[in-house]
């Protein structure tokens, strides 16, 4: 994704328990809703936002989830979530539905261990684009845009 130059408004949600990742639903939801994204679409930021803190939870232990929307042609929101865990060893399997902590569930099924179930996948289907990366320094980022559509 190219980068943008100045966003028209932002804001940064710090996940570091239980309740932010709800905190984080919530205000994504808010925020898209405040600079004109219809209601369909606000849910769909708000639920891709809301994996991401989860996954920032499960394998990252905390991190923050930066929310900024760009006037562009067409206007978008970009969120770009931080973990401060391992990062991904695959980025190409950790999309793939039902692969968690490096097992194919769909193969080796572990009783009572759903995995990571359709979280990654959830936010590539959600989003117009999709970037995910182990972090230079640790940890991983995801970077996903949803574009305006009236």
């Amino acid at each position: 994704m190219p980068g943008a130059s100045s966003s028209a408004a932002d804001l940064t949600i710090e996940i570091t328990r239980d309740l932010d990742v709800i905190t984080a639903q919530i205000k994504t939801r808010r925020f898209a809703g405040a600079v004109g994204f219809p209601k369909h679409a606000q849910w769909e930021l708000a639920i891709a936002v809301s994996e991401a803190a989860t996954n920032i939870l499960k394998y990252g232990v905390r991190g923050s989830i930066y929310l900024a929307f760009y006037i562009d042609n067409p206007p978008f929101l970009e969120f770009v979530a931080r973990d401060e865990g391992a990062g991904f060893e695959s980025v190409e399997l950790a999309l793939q539905d039902r692969v968690s902590d490096g097992v194919d569930l769909r193969v080796a099924p572990r009783p009572g261990h759903r995995g990571l179930g359709l979280g990654l996948g959830a936010i590539t289907r959600l989003m117009d684009d999709v970037e995910i990366a182990s972090a230079p320094t640790g940890g991983a980022i995801v970077r996903a845009r949803k574009r305006m559509r009236r």
